[in-house]
């Protein structure tokens, strides 16, 4: 049964999903979960480094874990990017080899965690994320909180990366289209320019010190560069582009 703590907290946890407060709202409720005396929440990636994630200052345990540590971490040996998903305790799988029951009688007893469960989801091919949790209970006490905590995490990453791929398809088209932009002159540019403040070619001839089939004839090459058939269509391609474009 949860607690009031934790009830209480889902409304700000729910709502930071898709956000960069995300990570830290979700620690900040796993640590109202009775019995969970801290909790960490990494991020590994497949080719480099971990991170912590949901902390605004990483500290020096932290950051020696990241650098170097984790390479000897149970979890690290454990962690498999071919599931979904993984619960496991760490005072178990340190005792498959001496290496890992080193690390863990020597850095685990340092950060005074006693009984470590580790809970990992596949976020894709790439990344795995690890909730380390030091907790009296089993991970089988923590099943219902887990399940919750999986979701939300599931749906956080579903968020981020629809707009990930969002801006970098906005991205892509707006490249496409600044390219045929860069095709055009200095002056193509400078009359471009003046046609969109709404200048007559007699005036843009005035200003840029040219006859009017000058003009006229840049606008034809202009037209042209830029696929463009009439002069409506001119205005509602170009204004698509900031002022500072030209």
């Amino acid at each position: 049964m949860m607690t009031i703590a934790v009830l209480h907290s889902i409304p700000q946890l729910i709502s930071s999903i898709g956000t960069r407060y995300f990570y830290s709202s979700l620690a900040c409720f796993i640590k109202f979960i009775p019995n969970i005396m801290d909790a960490k929440i990494l991020l590994f990636p497949l080719t480099k480094k971990p991170q912590v994630l949901g902390v605004e200052t990483i500290s020096q345990i932290d950051k020696f874990y990241c650098e170097s540590a984790y390479l000897l971490d149970p979890t690290f040996d454990k962690i498999d990017d071919s599931k979904d998903y993984q619960c496991f305790t760490i005072n178990i799988e340190a005792t498959i080899n001496k290496k890992n029951q080193n690390y863990y009688n020597q850095f685990y007893r340092y950060i005074n965690w006693k009984k470590e469960t580790i809970f990992s989801i596949k976020i894709d091919e790439y990344n795995i994320i690890c909730i380390a949790i030091n907790s009296t209970d089993s991970y089988e006490d923590l099943s219902n909180y887990l399940l919750i905590i999986k979701e939300m995490i599931i749906k956080h990453e579903s968020i981020i990366k629809k707009e990930y791929q969002s801006n970098n398809q906005c991205k892509n088209i707006y490249t496409k289209k600044t390219t045929h932009l860069e095709s055009l002159t200095n002056r193509e540019k400078q009359i471009v320019d003046l046609m969109l403040q709404g200048h007559s070619q007699s005036k843009i001839a005035e200003f840029c010190f040219i006859s009017e089939g000058t003009v006229k004839n840049h606008k034809k090459n202009i037209y042209k560069k830029l696929n463009i058939h009439s002069q409506s269509e001119f205005f509602i391609k170009l204004n698509q582009f900031p002022s500072n474009i030209l």
